[in-house]
């Protein structure tokens, strides 16, 4: 275990001196292992020989990384008794519950023609389709409109297409 022989000079809490040498111990034993050990803005980073101490990437002593922990320590502290002042001082009050509000099942949506639906119907239409009107009514691309003519053809009973006007209808009623 690494050897601790400075203890910081910026506070007179007894376990705020304690604990910081505890930590700046454990940094130093993790460089060691590891080759650099971080504890909130303090780094320490081990090289053949010695230790080298940073504050916020900062090359600086083990004496200034000692009391940078300390007064992140306290300040931690100081914030936390003011918090348990806050809550210790609410405590015997209750808070009082919101009301919550009755969850009313949706209504479902009333769904129009699907696209197969909608396709089929073109195709049964008078005048038929072609695959320029069913790209421009879903806005797919050509080759996925003659795939849903197809198979969906097959399922009404076939589709015939003329050559001449490029136009798909339904063969049978």
């Amino acid at each position: 275990m690494a050897s601790i022989n400075v203890s910081p000079a910026n506070t007179d809490d007894k376990t705020i001196r304690i604990e910081t040498v505890r930590v700046l111990a454990h940094l130093e034993n993790t460089a060691l292992k590891d080759g650099t050990a971080h504890e909130g803005n303090v780094a320490c980073t081990r090289n053949r020989r010695s230790y080298g101490w940073a504050i916020n990437g900062n090359r600086c002593s083990k004496q200034d990384a000692a009391n940078s922990i300390a007064a992140s320590m306290e300040a931690s502290a100081t914030l936390k008794a003011e918090k348990s002042k806050r809550t210790s001082a609410t405590k015997g009050e209750a808070k009082p519950r919101r009301e919550r509000k009755p969850k009313v099942p949706a209504e479902p949506k009333a769904k129009g023609p699907t696209r197969k639906e909608q396709i089929i119907e073109m195709l049964r239409s008078p005048g038929g389709t072609t695959i320029d009107a069913i790209v421009a009514r879903f806005g797919v691309l050509r080759h996925s409109a003659r795939a849903s003519v197809s198979v969906f053809g097959r399922e009404i009973g076939g589709v015939s297409y003329d050559k001449e006007t490029k136009v798909y209808r339904a063969t049978a009623a």
